[in-house]
């Protein structure tokens, strides 16, 4: 959990120190194992290094399979579709996100962010529209769970990439302006000016959506000081 929230944080360095090694051995297994493997996997990917994060990934995918923990597949297979993401591996990550989406149906939260992926995994390989059905999709699932899920704004992001991929600029402006004044709210409650910092800028869907709101909304420093 404190590895958890570091990475949400962006505190990336000291998230992994936390996380690195429990998946090996007999961690794997555990009932809080897929959780570790999302947010190692996480890390890892944000901190750039893809080729690990695919390669733990794919590993612990298979030695969940050698012990028939079917449960444990449709997580695994939604972490797979982030990561394939991240490697612009569009085409793969489809599959991965829709194999994750029929397997996760009891997981609402876990299935929501599969949606999200499957949304990013569409709109690289320029299918907009169905891009923007799944985001929206996704963002449907949240205000019904009254919840955003782990990173929920890469799924706001996706949705406003959507929106503008489809030529809807002024809606992509609005949710925009949103998710924006979101991450400023969440940013003032970190005390820390480090934290904060990281929060911002070394998130990606953070910063992202810092560097779309200055070009789009016509506003210089979107950051929090």
């Amino acid at each position: 959990m404190v590895g958890m929230n570091l990475w949400c944080l962006g505190a990336l360095e000291p998230a992994e120190r936390e996380l690195r090694g429990f998946l090996e051995g007999e961690g794997a297994y555990s009932p809080s194992a897929p959780l570790h493997l999302f947010c190692f996997a996480g890390t890892l990917v944000d901190r750039g290094a893809l080729e690990e994060a695919y390669e733990v990934v794919s590993r612990t995918i298979a030695a969940w399979q050698a012990r028939g923990l079917g449960m444990y597949e449709g997580q695994g297979r939604g972490v797979l579709a982030g990561v394939l993401c991240r490697r612009g591996e569009y085409a793969a990550a489809e599959r991965a996100a829709r194999g994750a989406r029929e397997l996760l149906g009891f997981l609402p939260l876990e299935h929501m962010a599969a949606t999200a992926t499957l949304a990013a995994a569409l709109l690289g390989q320029g299918r907009a529209a169905e891009a923007l059905i799944a985001a929206q999709t996704a963002m449907q699932q949240q205000e019904a769970l009254s919840a955003f899920g782990f990173r929920g704004a890469a799924t706001r992001l996706v949705h406003i990439e959507a929106l503008e991929a489809m030529g809807d600029h002024a809606q992509a402006c609005k949710a925009l302006s949103a998710a924006r004044d979101r991450l400023r709210n969440q940013a003032a409650k970190i005390g820390d000016p480090a934290v904060r910092r990281g929060f911002l800028e070394d998130l990606p869907e953070n910063a992202r959506t810092l560097a779309l709101a200055g070009q789009w909304l016509g506003e210089g420093d979107t950051a929090v000081s």
